[in-house]
């Protein structure tokens, strides 16, 4: 991930990478001072929805089980470098929070991965995945489009993407699509880059 990344020739080196720093971006994703007008903060009510970020956060509770007895016999080599954040000061601020009394609605599973994706082009954003300690706390404005039909018709209309403006043809199941950290940050690398190469051909 380093080499691919071009860290072993940068002067500051291993140590000089910064968290999200080795992930490959969404060329697509509206992105400040690379794709946007300079001025695209002052932009009308009318034409503030151009700049809007659609990010769709979910879990998958299926890489629950992974065989990783403890960070100490299988640590992560990376420190937040790519998709995954920075795992000691993210369980530092989970532990922090561990008498925190959590919702009725939430599932308290054990063990899974969160991720943010974008919505749009499903691609991971940097430090946007980590290891579910608690259990998952979604927040969900859309419910994503597969899912739909399993609620009830009240959440069918009022949280669909299909009676919503300014989303397009978006489905929202970006996270469903995708255990080591390492080897995960690997994979979505892969899968980014090989969306990026892809894009040309639409």
């Amino acid at each position: 991930m380093l080499k691919c990344s071009g860290r072993g020739h940068d002067p500051s080196g291993v140590v000089g990478t910064s968290e999200g720093q080795c992930a490959v971006l969404c060329p697509a994703c509206l992105q400040p001072s690379k794709n946007l007008p300079d001025n695209w903060q002052d932009a009308s009510k009318a034409k503030s929805w151009l700049y809007g970020l659609f990010l769709v956060i979910n879990a998958n509770f299926c890489l629950k089980r992974c065989a990783v007895s403890s960070d100490e016999t299988d640590p992560s080599l990376s420190r937040g470098w790519a998709y995954f954040v920075e795992e000691k000061s993210y369980k530092s601020y989970i532990l922090d929070r561990a008498e925190d009394v959590q919702e009725a609605h939430f599932l308290t599973l054990s063990m899974g991965v969160g991720t943010v994706d974008c919505t749009c082009h499903n691609m991971k954003h940097p430090n946007g995945i980590s290891d579910l300690q608690k259990g998952e706390k979604t927040i969900r404005f859309f419910v994503p489009k597969f899912h739909l039909p399993a609620h009830v018709s009240k959440c069918q209309t009022i949280f669909s993407f299909n009676f919503t403006h300014f989303v397009g043809r978006t489905d929202g199941e970006a996270p469903e699509r995708g255990c080591c950290q390492d080897t995960l940050d690997d994979h979505f690398g892969d899968w980014n880059w090989k969306k990026v190469v892809g894009l040309g051909e639409f």
